[in-house]
C-alpha cells in the first residue's frame, strides 16, 4: 500500500498563522518524494484565516465552533491518508524529516503509537511538550503558581531533549499516528473540547500496548495559544474543564475532588495576581471563578 500523510489543521480565527504555516510546509523538498495531503478544518472563524489555496488543501468550513477533538475527529473522517499528521495553525516547520517517522509507525513490531517532533518557542527556546502523567504531585506547585520554584512538577527535563526517549504524553500541537490506530481508539474523545485531549488520547494509546515516541528528527517553532489567548476567560474555563474530566475520568474521586479545590485556588491567584498587572483580565477570571463555584456547571462536565 502507497503510503499517504495526511496534514491535519484544526483552524479558529489564527490569522496569517495558518498560511505562514502551510507555506512553510511546502517549500521542503522531501515532500517531493512523498504522497501527501493537507486538510483545514475551520471552526467558524470570522477572520477569512481560512480563505486559502494552496496545492493539494482541501479545507472544510464549518457553521459552529466543534472545538479541538471533534473538528480532528471530522478530518480524519475525510482524510484518504493511512498516516495522520496533526499540526495546529499557529506553527512553522523548520526542517522536516518524515521518512524515518513513517516506517517506525508502520513497523508493527515496534508498537509505536505516536509521534512527536521537536517543538520551540518562537524565541528559539525549547518548548517542553514532552509530559510525565499527570497526578497531584506533578500539578500542585503548577496550580497554586509556584511552578518556578519546583523541580518534580511533571515536565521532563532539558537533557531528554537531546534524542529520542518515551514520554507519558506529548502536545497535540504536532504529532503523528497511523489512522488505523486513531480509528481503532475512536479518536479523540470529544467530550474535550480544549486542552487535556491530547493527554488523554496518549493515555489510551499507552493502554493499548502502543509507546508515545519524541523524536528530535525534525523541528516545529510553535507561537502557541494564539486563538485561545483573545479570549482569556473561554480559554482557562476549558483547560480546567479538561483538567477535572481527566482526573474523574482515570484518578480517585479524592483526587478530583483534590484537583477542584486547587483549580479554585489557582483561579484567586490569578484573579490576585491581574490586579497588579493588568484589570482587565481580572473580570475574565473573576467570570471563571463565577463558572466553577457553580456545582451545575461542574456536574455537566462530568455527565
Amino acid at each position: 500500500m502507497n503510503t499517504l500523510v495526511s496534514f491535519i489543521y484544526v483552524n479558529y480565527n489564527s490569522g496569517t498563522y495558518l498560511s505562514k504555516s502551510i507555506e512553510s510546509l511546502l517549500k521542503f523538498e522531501t515532500l517531493i518524494n512523498i504522497n501527501f495531503e493537507i486538510i483545514v478544518i475551520d471552526n467558524n472563524s470570522n477572520d477569512k484565516s481560512a480563505d486559502l489555496s494552496f496545492k493539494n488543501c482541501k479545507i472544510f468550513k464549518l457553521n459552529e465552533n466543534l472545538g479541538f477533538a471533534k473538528a480532528n475527529n471530522f478530518a480524519v473522517s475525510k482524510a484518504q491518508g493511512n498516516i495522520l499528521y496533526f499540526i495546529n495553525p499557529d506553527t512553522i516547520f523548520l526542517s522536516l524529516d518524515l521518512q524515518e517517522n513513517i516506517n517506525l509507525l508502520l513497523n508493527k513490531k515496534l508498537k509505536i503509537g505516536i509521534i512527536s517532533p521537536l517543538v520551540k518557542y518562537s524565541n528559539n527556546k525549547l518548548q517542553y511538550t514532552c509530559r510525565k502523567e499527570p497526578s497531584n504531585l506533578y500539578l500542585l506547585p503548577y496550580l497554586i503558581g509556584f511552578k518556578n520554584l519546583f523541580h518534580f512538577n511533571y515536565k521532563y527535563k532539558k537533557e531528554y531533549y537531546n534524542s529520542k526517549f518515551h514520554p507519558d504524553w506529548v502536545s497535540g500541537c504536532a504529532f503523528m499516528m497511523t489512522k488505523d490506530l486513531y480509528l481503532s481508539l475512536n479518536g479523540f474523545n470529544e467530550r474535550f473540547f480544549l486542552y487535556w485531549e491530547d493527554v488523554d488520547l496518549c493515555k489510551r494509546v499507552r493502554n493499548n500496548g502502543y509507546k508515545v515516541l519524541f523524536n528530535p528528527n525534525h523541528t516545529i517553532l510553535h507561537y502557541e495559544n494564539i486563538s485561545a489567548k483573545k479570549v482569556k476567560s473561554f480559554s482557562k474555563i476549558h483547560e480546567i474543564n479538561g483538567r477535572l474530566l481527566y482526573f474523574y475520568m482515570y484518578k480517585s474521586r479524592q483526587n478530583f475532588y483534590l484537583i477542584y479545590i486547587i483549580s479554585l485556588i489557582n483561579i484567586l491567584l490569578l484573579i490576585i495576581y491581574s490586579l497588579f498587572k493588568n484589570k482587565n483580565d481580572t473580570y475574565e477570571y473573576l467570570f471563571v471563578l463565577k463558572h466553577f463555584i457553580k456545582i451545575y456547571n461542574v456536574r455537566k462536565i462530568l455527565y
